[in-house]
């Protein structure tokens, strides 16, 4: 009977210590995890391109025509695995790109005068914010293994107003053509000033839907590598200008363009590759 006993507690102790080894990794069911996001910008270049924009970068004293070639960013991702095929995380970050604000537009007034700029890229930075859920195949045991993810949420993308260089070129009327001045910079002008209104670029909002396939692999008994892939659609509002004002104040028509570039460019933002480290507690 005693024997009975100790055989039945056994396996009792025996099936509650597998069942909580099951329930988590390591019966480690929270996770905190920090990786790197990056990606080429190649749909976004494209576009650009087709619609006429040119991407500049500020050399020594002159803006070099230049594409953007490489975006990064960083994700903080917190997390808990509600049974050991699914998750339920928070995703946190950062990404920093760069935008080409396209030529301001040409603008007359009665005696013919004009002017058109030619800008440096300018810096975004977005604030990312994504809950998501995370589902594995039924012998998963999350957050260790392979899982696919799903998460909708918000981005605010916002210009970083800095010292970027530019030039003017003024229209003669008399010459039919347009006159170059020397390239200078936002805060050293004295005569001339940027042509953006920064005050008037706010936060540009896109409402994100993602979908990510995720690799975490083991390196000890409560910390992983992961890598893999995500897949982002950023939609919302079009920008577009009211043109019954023939002579915007406040650089109205160039802000309208400049927020429907930042939002294009969310938009052409759709594969990203991550890597980064998993600590399971």
């Amino acid at each position: 009977m005693k024997l009975n006993l100790l055989f039945l507690l056994s396996l009792f102790v025996g099936f509650f210590g597998l069942s909580q080894k099951n329930n988590g990794y390591y019966g480690h069911k929270g996770f905190l995890q920090v990786e790197t996001v990056m990606n080429y910008p190649m749909f976004s270049n494209i576009f650009a391109l087709a619609q006429g924009n040119e991407a500049y970068s500020a050399g020594t004293s002159i803006l070099i025509r230049k594409k953007d070639n490489f975006n990064l960013g960083f994700r903080v991702i917190a997390g808990y695995a509600i049974k050991r095929n699914v998750a339920i995380s928070f995703e946190y970050g950062q990404d920093y790109s760069s935008v080409y604000p396209g030529k301001y537009p040409n603008i007359f007034d009665d005696s013919g005068y004009g002017y058109e700029v030619e800008h440096e890229m300018l810096d975004i930075k977005t604030n990312v914010f994504i809950p998501k859920i995370e589902f594995g195949t039924s012998k998963a045991l999350l957050p260790m293994g392979l899982s696919h993810q799903i998460g909708f949420g918000i981005a605010y993308s916002k210009v970083q107003e800095k010292d970027y260089l530019y030039r003017y070129s003024y229209y003669d009327n008399n010459l039919y053509s347009y006159i170059s001045l020397p390239y200078t910079n936002y805060s050293t002008s004295l005569t001339d000033s940027d042509p953006i209104n920064f005050k008037m670029l706010n936060p540009i909002k896109r409402y994100v839907l993602q979908y990510a396939l995720s690799m975490r692999s083991p390196i000890s008994k409560s910390l992983m590598i992961h890598y893999g892939l995500k897949y982002t659609l950023n939609i919302g509002r079009k920008y577009e200008y009211n043109y019954s004002n023939n002579y915007p104040e406040e650089n109205e028509q160039y802000t309208y363009a400049i927020n429907q570039a930042i939002a294009n460019h969310r938009l052409y933002s759709i594969i990203n590759l991550n890597i980064g480290l998993t600590y399971a507690f």
